[in-house]
């Protein structure tokens, strides 16, 4: 069968579905057939009956010679006309391709999380457990109750309705991951030859229950800060970030002491200069359910665009606010930065763009 058969035979099927004419058209014959966005359609003509007018539709989205079409049929019931005929087809498919591209958009948003595991990088492996649940109780109020303990030091506990784990292995983390994400550490000096040196590690892990995304990622952090203490850990790695030992507990301290969530250590912003300007990019946002951002190339210095990203990922994180495709947002009255949803340039995901311009004011 040659592929405008096949189209034929479709279209046919598609126009005698029960909610479409219900029946095969009376007549039916192909008018025409286009190419668009690299792919092969045929135009059709039918009649619901013989006194009907002529009607126009469109099946296709082939490539080359293949039977097999992208599922692009359709018709919207308007009268044929040659002189319009291709453009009405056109229309429907780029109609077509718009809706499935939003509802693909829809179902790749990230969902919020709950569950965390990290990495907590140790010089050796003679760790002092009993210390660690003695910190989490005296300094952030947190008893682990019901803790199992097995001959291979692993420690499952609960935190309320939550499960949480420590678990030493006195190896370095496999295939060398966390030196390779030490190579984005750029506020710590040498941080891959510091990486290096870890020779076991902590996997310590909480599965929320009854929590929010932010508060089971708070646990987390929590149990991270009291297995920091011990003075064999270097630093702690997870979710593509590795962050150092200082720069962690400073960060967990302030929000100690002023109760500031602590979104510098949950979302990691990376920089990229190139030839078109400057970037910066989030990772850690989809752990609250929301599109990672990417900034689009600018001129204006990296500390500037620094301050402005912090911003945006605190209204996020902490107000819950969300970004929408099309619109802006700004520092101020007078700074509008547009915002679009497309495949990310340094992430492999669709993120949210920002175009960022300098405040008018």
């Amino acid at each position: 069968m040659e592929q405008k058969d096949y189209a034929l035979s479709c279209m046919k099927e598609w126009l005698s579905h029960e909610n479409e004419l219900g029946k095969e058209p009376y007549q039916i014959e192909m008018a025409g057939e286009f190419d668009l966005h690299d792919l092969h359609y045929y135009i059709f003509k039918f009649k619901k009956s013989m006194l009907s007018p002529w009607q126009v539709g469109v099946c296709g989205g082939y490539q080359g010679d293949e039977l097999g079409h992208c599922g692009h049929i359709f018709s919207q019931y308007e009268k044929y006309d040659e002189k319009t005929a291709q453009q009405k087809c056109i229309d429907m498919v780029e109609m077509i391709r718009e809706y499935w591209m939003n509802e693909a958009k829809k179902q790749e948003k990230p969902e919020p999380r709950t569950t965390y595991v990290h990495f907590v990088l140790l010089e050796n492996d003679q760790i002092d457990f009993q210390k660690i649940f003695e910190y989490l109780k005296n300094h952030w109020q947190i008893e682990i109750k019901d803790i199992n303990e097995n001959e291979d030091a692993i420690y499952v506990g609960n935190v309320k309705d939550s499960m949480v784990s420590l678990s030493l292995m006195n190896v370095p983390v496999p295939e060398g991951e966390a030196e390779y994400y030490a190579q984005g550490c750029y506020m710590w000096e040498d941080a891959v030859n510091h990486v290096k040196k870890h020779q076991a590690h902590l996997i310590v892990s909480t599965m929320g229950k009854n929590l929010t995304d932010r508060e089971a990622l708070l646990l987390q952090s929590q149990l991270i800060d009291a297995c920091l203490q011990a003075p064999q850990a270097i630093a702690v790695y997870g979710d593509e970030m590795v962050w150092p030992k200082h720069i962690y507990t400073d960060i967990m301290n302030d929000y100690y002491q002023n109760q500031i969530y602590p979104v510098a250590i949950w979302v990691y912003l990376g920089f990229v200069t190139n030839s078109d300007g400057h970037h910066i990019y989030t990772i850690g946002l989809k752990n609250f359910g929301h599109y990672e951002i990417e900034t689009l190339p600018s001129s204006l210095p990296l500390s500037q665009l620094h301050e402005f990203m912090f911003n945006v990922v605190c209204y996020i994180v902490e107000q819950g606010a969300i970004l929408h495709d099309g619109e802006t947002i700004g520092m101020s009255e007078t700074q509008k930065c547009q915002i679009s949803l497309s495949q990310g340039m340094f992430l492999d995901e669709q993120t949210l763009k920002i175009e960022i311009v300098d405040d008018l004011n």
